[in-house]
């Protein structure tokens, strides 16, 4: 695994914490990361995620947040053949599988 994508929902706090553990986890193996914030890109995650994974090749989809943040992603990457690990920072998280407390497990 060489480049991952990691799309953060940072209207959530304990995202961008995620983010920072994942990013600097990810330099100890030389693996590169390209973080995208929800506030940045607004309406324009799905066709945002669609353009990022036509230009480069990532290994990986991590989504931090909560189930809409999920929900939204899912709809950029409809064409993409990647695999996606949901870690959720949100209040319910049904279809988030990884809590942030398991991140180095997964």
């Amino acid at each position: 695994m060489q480049n991952l994508l990691v799309y953060a929902n940072d209207r959530i706090a304990q995202s961008l914490e995620v983010l920072e553990l994942i990013i600097d986890f990810t330099k100890l193996y030389g693996i590169n990361v390209q973080p995208l914030l929800f506030s940045q890109e607004k309406d324009r995650t799905p066709s945002l995620l669609a353009e990022y994974l036509q230009q480069n090749s990532y290994d990986l989809l991590i989504v931090i947040g909560g189930d809409g943040s999920l929900l939204r992603a899912s709809r950029g990457i409809s064409d993409a053949q990647i695999s996606i690990l949901p870690v959720c920072t949100g209040n319910l998280g049904v279809l988030m599988n990884c809590p942030d407390g398991k991140l180095a497990e997964a």
